[in-house]
């Protein structure tokens, strides 16, 4: 009979049972670089392939849940706010300060200009949020531009009444994209985003947003939507916001990017 693996020929003896060495980290997930995640953990990757999967190389943090599965942590695809890498500057009366993510209005007036927008991101994402009682249209120039290069159309309807959309607003051959934001009312809000802000094709962007035309009773809930259009291939460093009317006291502006 042929010998047998790990078996003696010539004796019957069977081997002893034998105990792994106890593992502290067994089940963990190492990251190879002494950093090791639990169920829980956190730690830095330091390659982009894990077990086969490729990690994007923007993601730079991994996670586990509680079932130990691998999750992302912040990185590539995320909005960032990056309010505190641009610079808020406002005039034409307007004053203000930027914390906790946000400039806010302290006195009312009529523009405020983002500059030193890093060219780091593909996507901005502005959004704007009244917080006192206004009647106020905002216009958005980029890169201090204010010669004819700028196009857009705008449409609203009533939500309350599910009525049909009306036009708001159109321009083409403009000095600034009109109607990029309504604030109506104190609970106005819109959202401008800008896809590829740094490539070099002219630039669309899309704002949505909404308002009740009646606080006091929670009716007439208006939404809109407005293209607008940079016929320019320049990458966008600075945004011109102008108030119809002055901006109000309270109202905030937060800037964020995606990569």
């Amino acid at each position: 009979m042929a010998a047998q693996v790990g078996l003696s020929a010539t004796t019957s003896t069977a081997w002893s049972a034998v105990t792994p060495a106890t593992n502290a980290n067994a089940g963990n997930f190492n990251m190879g670089n002494g950093t090791v995640l639990g169920p829980t953990g956190t730690g830095v990757v330091n390659a982009n392939q894990v077990n086969g999967a490729t990690i994007p190389v923007s993601q730079t943090s991994l996670a586990s849940d509680s079932s130990g599965h691998i999750i992302a942590g912040s990185g590539g695809g995320d909005w960032i706010n990056i309010g505190s890498s641009v610079t808020f500057t406002p005039s034409g009366s307007m004053a203000g300060s930027f914390a906790s993510g946000a400039f806010t209005v302290s006195t009312a007036g009529t523009v405020l200009t983002i500059t030193s927008i890093p060219g780091t991101y593909k996507n901005l994402y502005l959004k704007v949020k009244g917080t006192t009682a206004s009647t106020n249209n905002i216009s958005v120039q980029l890169n201090g531009d204010t010669a004819n290069n700028y196009a857009w159309a705008c449409n609203q309807f009533n939500v309350s009444s599910n009525t049909s959309a009306t036009n708001c607003g159109t321009s083409t051959s403009t000095n600034a994209i009109g109607n990029a934001f309504l604030l109506q009312t104190l609970t106005a809000q819109g959202t401008l985003e800008i896809d590829g802000y740094t490539d070099g094709f002219a630039k669309a962007t899309t704002t949505i947003g909404d308002y009740w035309a009646s606080v006091s009773s929670g009716t007439n809930d208006q939404a809109y939507r407005t293209w607008g259009l940079w016929n320019s291939t320049a990458a966008i460093t600075s945004i011109t916001l102008t108030c119809g009317s002055n901006c109000s006291v309270n109202d905030q502006f937060m800037l964020y990017a995606s990569k």
